[in-house]
């Protein structure tokens, strides 16, 4: 059935309306718009301008210009481009939501939108942004210039300038953003910012956070009590099972450190911050003691001299 000007209908139960469209196989269709091409077995444009249906089951929703160039296709078996322009959805149940010159060929695959956007691993992702790129299987990159070339892979890169930022390993989580990662705060100061102020340092180190406005029950120090309990800590050379045995570390066991001061928010961990302030605690009891030492030295010596 044909409905409009200049349409061309040569599939069994087709139908083209608009002008110049053409629906050529069987129960294919092209809504309206035109210059558009509803060519695979039940495939449907649903307008715009010199988009293409080719695959079986395909949909071209809309988008396109009047060049041809700037169409959208649906190649793929059930694959789907919304709108946009110059976007192709070629793998098997591939979609594109929309944007510019946008490409799935991985099964399953789909593209949000943004301009130069590609996937061709089987269910890998590009939600959007620019020139990003998702090849390995389950792999999702996002941003500009991001590069998810290995299976289960999530590539973020910023728009910063600095070039593509590509996984070099399957089942990597990769981020770059120059302005600073922040979780629970939208300001970060720092390359990994905490809402509570710890943060990773741009030259590598951790800091906690120990603002006193943080903090509540404070409660003096038995510095000598300390000093005697850090003397029964057990403290050994170990490695970490899932590392290799050559890395090694030296220190307690958080069940021995939880059981000898008390501190910490379970036995399966120590914070930075609290060996830091049972060795500082030690120390002020241990510089005590040796100057209480100094002093009955001097005393002693005082009382031989003639």
């Amino acid at each position: 059935f044909a409905f409009g000007a200049n349409n061309q209908v040569d599939g069994l139960s087709s139908f083209a309306g608009g002008s110049g469209n053409r629906a050529t196989n069987f129960t294919s269709a092209v809504l309206c718009g035109s210059a558009n091409e509803a060519t695979g077995y039940a495939a449907m444009v649903g307008g715009g301008w010199h988009n293409k249906a080719r695959g079986n089951f395909s949909v071209v929703v809309g988008g396109g210009t009047g060049v041809d160039a700037d169409s959208n296709s649906a190649t793929g078996h059930q694959s789907a481009v919304l709108g946009g322009i110059r976007n192709l959805a070629g793998g098997r149940y591939s979609s594109i939501v929309g944007g510019d010159s946008n490409t799935t060929y991985g099964q399953w695959s789909m593209i949000g939108g943004g301009r130069g956007n590609s996937t061709t691993g089987d269910y890998a992702c590009v939600p959007g942004g620019s020139l990003n790129t998702a090849v390995g299987p389950g792999s999702l990159a996002a941003g500009t210039q991001a590069e998810a070339v290995f299976s289960g892979c999530f590539v973020w890169n910023d728009a910063s300038g600095s070039g593509s930022f590509t996984a070099t390993a399957p089942n990597q989580f990769l981020i770059r953003a120059s302005g600073g990662v922040g979780i629970g705060t939208n300001a970060p100061a720092h390359p990994l910012h905490m809402a509570s102020g710890a943060h990773c340092t741009a030259g590598g180190t951790w800091t906690n956070a120990s603002d006193a406005k943080l903090k509540e029950n404070f409660q003096p120090v038995d510095g000598d009590a300390m000093l005697d309990k850090l003397a029964t800590l057990p403290i050994t050379q170990w490695n970490y099972r899932n590392e290799a045995p050559s890395i090694t570390h030296i220190g307690p066991t958080a069940q021995d450190f939880l059981a000898t001061f008390g501190v910490g928010g379970d036995d399966k961990s120590i914070s930075t911050i609290d060996p830091s302030g049972v060795a500082l605690a030690a120390i002020q009891a241990l510089l005590k003691r040796i100057e209480s030492l100094e002093s009955k030295l001097t005393e002693l010596q005082e009382f031989k001299q003639p």
